[in-house]
């Protein structure tokens, strides 16, 4: 298992993850239009991004945007179906909270689909909160998104 920074080469693999992972829900579609775009060409997409590979193959991934200096944004954290529940979604997360402490940041959040619920147990075992708040994304898989926010201690600056 290696966590390594993505390349746009692996632009094929992330779009083959993220279909396979939304195939698992009815109605939940690949917009390359729009909501997928940026995985054209997913290495000059996100501050940070990173895919977890196994035996030469992208089996998860999770990306990272900076709002400011406190705030980062957790995205595209997706995982095969077969390794949920063996601690990888963990190993991912943790890329973006270290990265999130090191530059000081005080708080991670995200947006999650809210059929994703598996995915919305795991973030409130990693100590997010869903803050009530949600949006449409008006895109063909007729996406409401849950908001979830993790506080950060941070390291001085």
């Amino acid at each position: 298992m290696t966590l390594r920074p993505v390349t746009n080469e692996d632009s094929e693999a992330l779009l083959r993850l993220v279909g396979d992972c939304y195939a698992e829900y009815e109605g939940c579609v690949v917009d390359l239009e729009v909501e997928e775009r940026p995985l054209l060409a997913p290495a000059d997409a996100y501050d940070q991004f990173w895919v977890l590979e196994e035996d030469g193959r992208v089996v998860g991934s999770v990306a990272m945007v900076i709002h400011d200096e406190t705030r980062v944004e957790l995205k595209k954290m997706y995982l095969e179906a077969g390794l949920r529940g063996t601690g990888r979604a963990t190993r991912l997360l943790a890329a973006v909270l270290y990265q999130a402490v090191m530059m000081a940041a005080t708080e991670v959040e995200l947006w999650s689909d809210t059929r994703f619920e598996r995915a919305h147990r795991f973030y409130e075992r990693e100590g997010f909160l869903r803050t009530g708040r949600t949006r449409e994304l008006n895109d063909p898989s007729g996406t409401t998104e849950f908001h979830f926010v993790r506080r950060l201690g941070g390291m001085p600056k």
